[in-house]
């Protein structure tokens, strides 16, 4: 009953398998999985070619049983699932574990961030020292491994140079951009791939 009601199937309790649609049939396949209540929870692709609303109960149930203490191993195309999910991540490139890593650390180590500084006026010859930064279509970009930290040093050297600030935006490497970086590879293609196995699986 109470795995019925975490993955929205109550109103499906006497139904055939057969019966249901694609997405019912796989909360059944997950359901099922899952309860008997296994100490470690290995899922591959659990929430491939499902719909939003199945994808975000199936996060909030692994949460929930996360935090009870199972341990929980699963592969993902999908870069938010394993950002909102995961304490430890492994990138898998042709095969191979290619760097094991917390999400954080994974875009601090092999990502970039910065500030992206939009001026009231032009400045020539700007220098920000000791920092690098390019301009790119008319705003500043600033590299910068702790951006909170030292923006306002970088604000109070752009305004000694005489030139006003209209906005300031902190950015971050995503951990899609560090797995970009690390094999080479956009994930968009082969989650599209995915979802289309499943589709077709389901009908």
């Amino acid at each position: 009953t109470i795995m019925l009601e975490q993955f929205g199937l109550s109103e499906k309790r006497n139904s055939r398998a057969r019966e249901l649609s694609g997405g019912m049939k796989r909360r059944v396949q997950i359901a099922k999985a899952l309860v008997h209540d296994p100490k470690i929870v290995i899922l591959d692709e659990p929430t491939a070619g499902v719909d939003i609303e199945l994808r975000h109960m199936l996060w909030n149930y692994l949460r929930q049983i996360n935090v009870k203490g199972k341990t929980i191993l699963l592969t993902t195309h999908y870069i938010e699932e394993a950002e909102q999910l995961c304490e430890t991540v492994s990138i898998i490139n042709d095969g191979n574990i290619i760097v094991t890593d917390s999400p954080d650390n994974l875009t601090q180590s092999h990502g970039m961030s910065g500030l992206e500084i939009t001026l009231t006026s032009e400045v020539t010859d700007l220098k920000l020292n000791p920092w690098t930064f390019n301009i790119i279509d008319g705003k500043i970009h600033v590299n910068i491994d702790h951006p909170e930290k030292e923006m306002a040093k970088v604000i109070n050297q752009i305004s000694e140079q005489g030139s006003g600030i209209e906005n300031v935006r902190i950015y971050r490497s995503s951990l899609e951009d560090v797995f970009m970086k690390l094999t080479g590879k956009s994930l968009q293609v082969e989650s599209d791939i995915i979802e289309t196995k499943e589709d077709l699986l389901n009908v």
